[in-house]
């Protein structure tokens, strides 16, 4: 086998895998875009559940104020 033909061969080995990697790099990438649009939704749903968390501890201590209110009237209601 003469140096050129070993040249040819090495090169031709090379392109297929190159084709090979392409692909599995195409491949990668749409996993990745899959992976980034669902980020994406789980950032949006975080987000929401960080707000009814705000909300709901808000909520919390408007209750806890009531409560503390309801206490002091029975106590004044009740000692007379």
């Amino acid at each position: 086998m003469s140096n050129d033909e070993r040249i040819v061969s090495l090169l031709t080995d090379m392109l297929v895998e190159q084709k090979e990697t392409n692909k599995n790099l195409q491949s990668l990438n749409v996993r990745v875009e899959h992976l980034e649009q669902q980020q994406a939704k789980t950032n949006v749903e975080l987000s929401d559940m960080r707000l009814a968390i705000m909300k709901m501890a808000d909520k919390f201590e408007e209750v806890s104020e009531l409560r503390g209110r309801v206490m002091r009237l029975e106590d004044e209601v009740f000692k007379h």
